[in-house]
């Protein structure tokens, strides 16, 4: 389908071929399992370099024209500088301080549905699995908020993200 990716009605993203996936029984997620090595980082500590952290790991993942109208700044601007904006839901998957993967918890288009947003993985980083862990963090996240199913679109390109949903149980929606 053809649809925005990266974020759920904020500021402009491009249009392009998505998938998008759901997953209706957060009580069925697995424990999470952080690779060897990898740490997990939430928008805590010194933020002033999360913003450059996050536009570099997009920037790994996805190709020239998912992110070139992007910027740490705007990034701030649109998403941290909001009164819903919760530092709790932003999950970063680091190695050595190299983002392997990142993405965050929002709010759906219903109450009890939450979303994936910005899921970013570092093609090097895929045999990893940090993809299925930072999933897992954001859905569990989103199951602890009272959210009962969540949604994430991701590129058609990325088939390994697409692989990794489906094996933590999303199904594919039009």
């Amino acid at each position: 389908t053809q649809s925005t990716w990266g974020c759920s009605g904020r500021g402009s993203v491009l249009t392009m071929a998505t998938s998008r996936f759901r997953l209706d029984n957060l009580g069925s997620l697995p424990e999470v399992e952080v690779p060897l090595y990898y740490e997990v980082w939430n928008w805590e500590g010194d933020t002033s370099v999360l913003p450059i952290k996050w536009y570099e790991a997009l920037r790994r993942s996805y190709a020239k024209q998912l992110w070139s109208e992007w910027s740490p700044d705007r990034l701030e601007a649109e998403y941290v500088h909001r009164r819903d904006f919760d530092p709790a839901n932003f999950f970063f998957l680091t190695q050595r301080g190299n983002v392997g993967a990142c993405c965050f918890a929002g709010n759906g288009e219903q109450e009890d549905i939450g979303m994936i947003e910005w899921l970013c993985v570092d093609p090097s980083c895929i045999r990893d699995k940090v993809g299925k862990c930072v999933l897992t963090l954001a859905a569990r996240r989103l199951r602890d908020l009272g959210r009962t199913s969540c949604v994430v679109s991701v590129p058609t390109a990325r088939q390994d993200l697409m692989d990794d949903l489906t094996r933590l149980g999303f199904v594919s929606v039009a």
